[in-house]
């Protein structure tokens, strides 16, 4: 592989088992195999049945077979004295002109890069490096080739790896749209290295073609550096106040947080829950009060005693003041989405998604919330969203961090733990146990 340098031969096809083989065991796992492949795929079998194919018919033959039809095409369309690809022919120059737009990755090391990544997000799919497909106008090449394992959908990546600080532009938008057309995929992404400038972002969202970085943590072969501006929420809540119902009469003199159940202050739990409030209706700047209503009469410590209460209530002012910033964006794995502005990471494995650059003492103050898009919008799966929210002047005793599990909450009637606050928009009438659920918040 070393040695082919920027020849297109010979060619390293890797299919792995996915299955353990022995002891619980797999012998060659997905890492191993996809480091030094042009194509990789998993394949339901252990290891020895993987070596040793049973039917002209079946994997592993069949995707042996179709591995090699691939490469005796590719070797055919090569130009035999330079071993590298010759320009693709039509009666109008068309063709070419798509293929000078999107031409082979000048850093085959990257191709690899945006493969894996790929594959770490169709785990089960089909993907091809380079592959070849034939339409009316001859051959052409697809950088990055995905066909799901049913073969019900070919979506074709093409890569852009352009000098440093220059964005892919309008022109490799018009250029993938006619390459789906002539390859019949049923979609396209165009990856960039370098992110795409505003005119092209805006053609793609009206042609339903995806525009994508990948993004490694630490690796240099990526260039793109994702910037967003975030919104950052300063809120003071105060004056704060809370008060119980119950069969005993609350002493005058009590210390904040003194109350507790099985070693929790409520007093904790309450202001939790008004900054659980505040953080999902970030719009609403009024006096709230909320009452927790027990489902049983319920013995609470106080110190050395035993109170037994009913319900307990807050009321609180959210005060909130608005700031931008733009801030870098990473992860250890995923993709940037151009259009729809998110980062979204594979549903599966370990990861990690990295915010640099937030300072609440040099973000930008706004005069207004912003558009109530820009904070509540619906994610698709894998995709992630951030908020950053300073809460000012509570109390010393409040940890800097409120558990969203408590054995108070299994106290409180479940209707009562909803932090739905009506509101003339109905975007930011979210509930939190609905933000609870996977790729929902």
């Amino acid at each position: 592989m070393d040695g082919r340098k920027e020849a297109r031969s010979p060619r390293a096809f890797c299919a792995y088992e996915i299955r353990p083989y022995f002891l619980g065991y797999i012998v060659v796992p997905r890492e191993a195999a996809v480091s030094r492949c042009d194509a990789f795929q998993g394949l339901d079998f252990d290891h020895s049945e993987l070596a040793v194919p049973t039917n002209i018919d079946d994997d592993p033959y069949s995707w042996a077979m179709h591995r090699i039809d691939e490469t005796s095409k590719d070797v055919n369309y090569q130009n035999t004295v330079t071993g590298q690809l010759s320009q693709p022919k039509s009666d109008g120059g068309h063709v070419s002109n798509i293929e000078a737009l999107l031409a082979d990755v000048p850093d085959p090391a990257y191709r690899q890069l945006v493969a894996a990544v790929i594959h770490a997000f169709e785990p089960k799919s089909d993907l091809a490096v380079g592959a070849l497909v034939a339409t009316s106008d001859g051959m052409r090449k697809i950088d990055v080739e995905v066909r799901s394992s049913d073969k019900s959908r070919f979506t074709a990546i093409d890569i852009v790896d352009l000098p440093l600080g220059r964005k892919a532009g309008i022109e490799v938008v018009d250029a993938a749209q006619s390459k789906m057309a002539d390859v019949k995929a049923d979609a396209i992404l165009v990856c960039s290295n370098t992110g795409f400038d505003a005119v092209a972002i805006k053609k793609a969202k009206r042609m339903k073609i995806g525009l994508i970085s990948v993004l490694r943590r630490g690796d240099q072969r990526v260039k793109a550096l994702i910037e967003e501006v975030m919104y950052l929420r300063r809120v003071n809540l105060n004056p704060i106040e809370i008060s119980y119902t119950g069969e005993t009469e609350r002493p005058q003199d009590m210390t904040p947080g003194a109350l507790k159940y099985e070693g929790e202050s409520i007093d904790t739990w309450l202001v939790g829950r008004a900054m659980r409030i505040a953080s999902f209706n970030p719009t609403i700047e009024r006096t709230l009060t909320k009452t927790f209503n027990l489902k049983n009469p319920t013995e609470f410590d106080l110190e050395n005693k035993r109170i037994k209460l009913r319900s307990f209530t807050i009321s609180f002012h959210p005060h909130v003041k608005w700031f931008s910033q733009t801030v870098q964006l990473d992860v250890t794995t995923g993709v940037y989405d151009y259009l729809r502005g998110r980062v979204r990471l594979p549903i599966e494995g370990v990861n990690a998604y990295v915010v640099q650059g937030i300072n609440f003492e040099k973000a930008i103050p706004l005069s207004s919330p912003p558009e109530t898009a820009d904070f509540w919008g619906g994610l698709i799966p894998g995709e992630i969203d951030v908020r950053f929210i300073m809460f000012d002047n509570l109390w010393d005793g409040l940890p800097d961090y409120i558990s969203t599990a408590s054995p108070i909450d299994a106290l409180v009637r479940p209707e009562d733990l909803t932090t739905r606050i009506a509101s003339s928009s109905p975007e930011t009438d979210k509930d939190f146990a609905d933000c609870l659920r996977p790729h929902t918040c």
